[in-house]
């Protein structure tokens, strides 16, 4: 008997996203038969999952058997993209100064967000905190967000920095 490939398409979601529908590209039949003519249900493994981490995953065709063909399985793969998540700003930001003829200033910045889709959790994350004034400049960067217990779509990120006198 003839081989027959079983090829696995190659697919991309975004992180948070269900795994998409997998799909194989048939090669090898002869002429007038076709996939319909093989038995079993052709199944897909991987591990990745909905909430899986940014990375490559393989995902393995299988379920199909026949007896006229030595059918071969050809792996192919899942790759997961950071999410671009829509979350909105809902909280303030607080000034802490050490007195009026200090030269150094203690600033706790506080960011509250909450993202639109209430099945995107917060807690992987992070927030950059950027001064805008004349010419922006990053104050902290990848400051990890804190989900809110029993709220995964909502958290905060806190950091302390400190300024300078001409910084404030």
């Amino acid at each position: 008997a003839d081989p027959s490939d079983a090829d696995i398409d190659h697919f991309t979601k975004p992180y948070g996203s269900p795994n998409p529908p997998f799909t194989v590209r048939y090669d090898g039949f002869i002429a007038g038969e076709g996939p319909g003519d093989l038995g079993g249900t052709l199944t897909f493994t991987t591990t990745a999952g909905q909430f899986s981490a940014v990375g490559a995953y393989s995902v393995t065709p299988g379920g199909l058997t026949s007896t006229n063909y030595a059918i071969m399985f050809v792996d192919g793969t899942l790759y997961i993209v950071q999410a671009e998540a829509l979350v909105n700003y809902i909280g303030e930001t607080w000034f802490v100064s050490s007195g009026s003829s200090a030269t150094t200033a203690q600033v706790t910045l506080t960011a509250s967000l909450q993202a639109v889709d209430q099945d995107y959790p917060l807690g992987s994350a992070t927030v950059s905190f950027i001064d805008i004034t004349s010419t922006p400049k990053v104050l902290a960067a990848n400051v990890p967000v804190s989900p809110v217990a029993g709220y995964p779509n909502v958290g905060t990120a806190n950091t302390i920095i400190t300024l300078s006198t001409g910084q404030y």
